[in-house]
């Protein structure tokens, strides 16, 4: 059995007694640009958005070929926020195209909850007695969940990000989590309103209520993350795409910008830098509406 982790902290945990042949997934690929062809030029891709030329070689792609170079059954070990997901539909997608999946039994652990855990975030949190009665109640998966997670991984990989968000409307039965997953990314797009993203929204109404320690409100946006996987690399690259809206002191608060945008009384895409890129999608070409919950095209 291969087992396909969803990241370090599980595996330092993971039990000897499942440890016959374990792979551990680091890519984000929720987060930055991707491609749907999966090549050399999606790797390279991927480098240069992460910054990672030095060592990504080695914890990712080395991963990836013995991932396709595997045989037998496969357990994925994946959690409910939209990092895994994303994850796991991009990995059951290319198995499903290059490995022959039809002919192997694949298994899915994934959860959102566990008893005893007030504020369950992940599989990490669990040890290792937990974690062999998991595997002993997984999920086995079917051809028609290879084929929702290619269908699901071309839709984000390509441009047109209206078509993805119509599967918000379909439930796969062993994919509990995908839907809401499918909505946290919608509102990673520019909001309709004042266009901020879901997580930049959440971060200046945080700062607008008096919280002017970054610190402080790092680990708020963190302990109170429920679907994004926000880690404290994430909430730098939030921050600093925030700063225009900042005043210059030390401790955070917002200025006239800032505020003005608070109130969805001016738009915050003329001041957003770089190109923001969501999934194959260019994210300045459409914007999520708050009030009809629902993506759109950006006419302006």
């Amino acid at each position: 059995m291969l087992h396909i982790l969803n990241g370090d902290s599980l595996r330092a945990i993971f039990p000897e007694e499942l440890e016959e042949n374990t792979i551990t997934w680091r890519e984000i690929l929720s987060e930055g640009p991707v491609k749907t062809r999966v090549d050399s030029e999606f790797w390279s891709l991927r480098a240069n958005f992460l910054g990672a030329h030095t060592d990504y070689a080695e914890k990712v792609t080395g991963e990836w070929e013995a991932i396709l170079q595997s045989e037998g059954d496969v357990t994925f070990w994946f959690e409910h926020d939209l990092v895994c997901q994303v994850n796991l539909i991009f990995l059951l997608a290319q198995l499903h195209l290059r490995a022959g999946l039809r002919e192997r039994k694949v298994y899915l652990v994934c959860i959102n909850h566990y008893p005893g855990i007030e504020r369950f975030k992940g599989l990490a949190q669990l040890n290792p007695h937990d974690l062999i009665e998991l595997y002993d109640n997984r999920a086995q998966l079917t051809v028609d969940d290879y084929e929702k997670a290619l269908h699901t991984w071309n839709l984000y990989s390509g441009e047109n990000a209206i078509a993805f968000s119509a599967l918000v409307f379909d439930q796969p039965h062993n994919f509990k989590f995908l839907r809401e997953a499918i909505v946290a990314h919608l509102e990673k797009f520019p909001s309709a309103q004042n266009g901020l993203s879901r997580l930049e929204q959440k971060m200046i109404s945080y700062i607008d209520t008096g919280i002017s320690d970054a610190t402080k409100l790092e680990r708020l946006m963190i302990e109170t993350d429920n679907v994004y996987g926000l880690t404290d690399h994430g909430f730098k690259i939030l921050l600093n795409t925030i700063n225009p809206l900042l005043r210059e002191e030390t401790d955070l608060q917002l200025n006239e910008l800032g505020n003005a945008i608070l109130r969805d009384e001016k738009d915050f895409t003329g001041f957003r830098t770089g190109r923001l890129r969501l999934g194959g999608a260019d994210g300045s070409a459409f914007r999520w509406d708050r009030v009809s919950k629902q993506l759109v095209s950006n006419v302006n």
